[in-house]
């Protein structure tokens, strides 16, 4: 176990008793630090004394019990998980080109390139790979979306911590934050009262679209393509790897909760929230392209553009005159109003579309020279979240029992 790992354990250790010594009923926390320190010593006797101690417990007392081992559990994960973020960080600082981290991308193309594959042989490989996660309203991920938001800013305030930038002010406040979330954990309920509706199972696997596997499909891909340019010094862009299912919404094998009337729900909750990602994408873009073709020269294709889709987009004159000189800013304006309009009118705005206009504003920053900016931006993360979410997020997996079909 590595001094961070341990140190870590030991902090969330020792928040966890206060907060059980400080909520909990009077004599819990030696009677659980008695049967952790039994168990923990593998001894017979230790089995036998735990067993005979918890036969004697109350109902209430053996769900106290399951608490604060549950509670337990959860923080040392997020101990472990923060563990190797940091391993991981480290094997990246210390990689170099002709010692590429292991498991990484870069490692993988490096020995492709070792063994004699080509730029060819590499885009045939890539082009082959179909990757396709699919989501379930599995039992085992049926945890609260309250608990895995705390959970997870416990996460981020231990690595935090890690940091070498804090002052002891600013180490205690992270470490009251810490305190707090466990202490909101302890207090909050692990299982709902009533199960979880179909729609409210959508929304749980949203949690998982929009959060962490939304920002992690653009390092991805753009792993691969640093990989290619670092070994082949080519500049290729990486195809569409990786795209989601779900049976959530579609998976009426059994369910009969699961009707044609949810699905279409489900589809149109999928659309809706992958729009309204883009539209807060647009908007912190539109707060940063403020280029004025007064200042610089702009490519005439994107002037072109914009003057073609103000004969049909609903932009006020009064924006089209305020940003006459600012055409990256009307275009995205144009844009976000095209994405407003598509959540209801699938035919105001399809997804190929938007992929186009995203690369018509890239490709225009990069005959401006200023290709730093397309990814300093985040506009090369929002085009690629495009391509691969579309307007629909996952695809949705109709399933049916066989005797429906027979």
């Amino acid at each position: 176990m590595s001094k961070n790992l341990e140190h870590d354990i030991q902090l969330l250790t020792a928040i966890l008793t206060d907060v059980l010594e400080r909520l909990g009923p009077k004599g819990h926390t030696q009677s659980f630090e008695h049967l952790l320190r039994v168990c923990r010593e593998g001894e017979t006797s230790g089995f036998v004394e735990a067993r005979e101690k918890i036969a004697g417990l109350s109902l209430d007392d053996i769900r106290e019990l399951i608490k604060s081992l549950t509670l337990r559990f959860h923080l040392r994960n997020q101990a472990e998980k923060v563990a190797i973020v940091r391993i991981n960080r480290r094997r990246q600082r210390e990689a170099t080109a002709y010692q590429p981290r292991r498991d990484s991308v870069s490692e993988s193309v490096s020995k492709l390139k070792s063994r004699g594959a080509s730029l060819e042989d590499l885009q045939s490989i890539l082009n082959r790979l179909d990757i396709q996660p699919t989501l379930t309203a599995h039992p085992t991920e049926s945890r609260r979306r309250t608990l895995l938001l705390k959970q997870r800013d416990i996460a981020g305030g231990l690595l935090s911590l890690s940091e070498q930038s804090h002052d002891a002010a600013g180490r205690r406040r992270i470490e009251d934050s810490i305190r707090q979330h466990v202490l909101l954990l302890y207090g909050t309920d692990e299982v709902r009262i009533e199960r979880l509706s179909v729609p409210e199972e959508i929304e749980g696997s949203l949690y998982f679209l929009t959060t962490a596997i939304w920002s992690a499909i653009p390092r991805v891909l753009r792993d691969v393509e640093d990989a290619v340019e670092e070994y082949y010094g080519e500049c290729l862009q990486a195809p569409d790897l990786i795209r989601y299912r779900t049976w959530i919404g579609g998976d009426r094998d059994g369910n009969p909760l699961v009707t044609p009337e949810i699905t279409q729900q489900s589809l149109q909750l999928h659309r809706r929230i992958v729009i309204e990602r883009y539209l807060d994408r647009l908007s912190q873009l539109s707060q940063l392209l403020s280029l004025s073709d007064r200042r610089i020269q702009v490519p005439p294709e994107l002037t072109d553009s914009v003057r073609q889709d103000q004969l049909t987009d609903q932009v006020s004159e009064e924006s089209m005159t305020r940003l006459r000189h600012e055409p990256f800013r009307l275009k995205l304006l144009q844009m976000r109003s095209r994405l407003e309009a598509a959540v209801t009118d699938f035919h105001a705005y399809r997804a190929s579309e938007f992929v186009s206009d995203l690369t018509l504003l890239a490709d225009s920053l990069r005959k401006m020279k200023l290709n730093e900016i397309v990814h300093s931006s985040r506009l090369s993360d929002v085009l690629i979240q495009a391509r691969v979410f579309g307007f629909h997020l996952a695809t949705m997996d109709i399933r049916q029992h066989s005797a429906v079909h027979e």
